[in-house]
């Protein structure tokens, strides 16, 4: 794959086996084996991370009790994203996307922290301006940053693709910069819009 200007860190599961306890990136194949032990991991459960990331995030456990779930996502950030969980600007409506049936049944959780952080900071620096076209292009621009900027965008053959194109979990994802907004909607962009954009990554 060539180098992406919006690609900035590659996340992927990990599944902790059951047998040995080793941990190892989850893969999307009929068959998942611990490369330790060799043993079947017959079930990921999701619903699992996503219980305790409620718990976590509503303060009733601890980090440790959070990453101690069977399936962890390689991200890091979530004791910011717990700290500032009460901004209203963070989306915690609830989705109804086939994967909510994996326990992903509110808009944050589709997000990493930093993919939710970097959101947020991005609206509160539209709030500023009092230009309304400016402020138009910026939305538009945010709009494609969650588009293709979540757990569930992939990039596959220099193509970034949506939160909507696939109906599964995906095995990995990458996590763009703020920058990375830019650099997605710049066809609909301005070039000077580019310093308004770029917060703080």
């Amino acid at each position: 794959m060539k180098e992406n200007p919006v690609v900035t860190r590659l996340g992927r599961w990990l599944v902790t086996c059951p047998y040995c306890g080793e941990r190892f990136p989850y893969n999307k194949v009929s068959v998942l084996r611990c490369p330790k032990c060799n043993n079947v991991v017959e079930k990921v459960d999701f619903k699992e991370w996503n219980k305790r990331l409620d718990s976590f995030l509503n303060g009733e456990i601890s980090e440790e009790e959070l990453y101690s779930s069977q399936v962890v996502p390689e991200t890091e950030g979530y004791r910011e994203l717990r700290d500032n969980f009460l901004d209203p600007d963070i989306p915690k409506e609830p989705v109804k996307l086939p994967i909510a049936s994996h326990g992903f049944d509110r808009i944050y959780k589709l997000y990493s922290p930093r993919q939710l952080l970097n959101a947020v900071k991005m609206i509160k620096e539209i709030r500023k301006s009092d230009d309304v076209n400016m402020v138009s292009l910026c939305t538009l621009s945010l709009l494609d940053y969650v588009t293709y900027n979540s757990l569930f965008s992939q990039v596959k053959d220099d193509k970034v693709y949506s939160i909507f194109t696939y109906k599964s979990i995906p095995d990995s994802w990458f996590e763009t910069s703020v920058e990375g907004c830019y650099v997605v909607s710049k066809p609909v962009l301005k070039e000077e819009l580019s310093n308004v954009i770029v917060t703080h990554p």
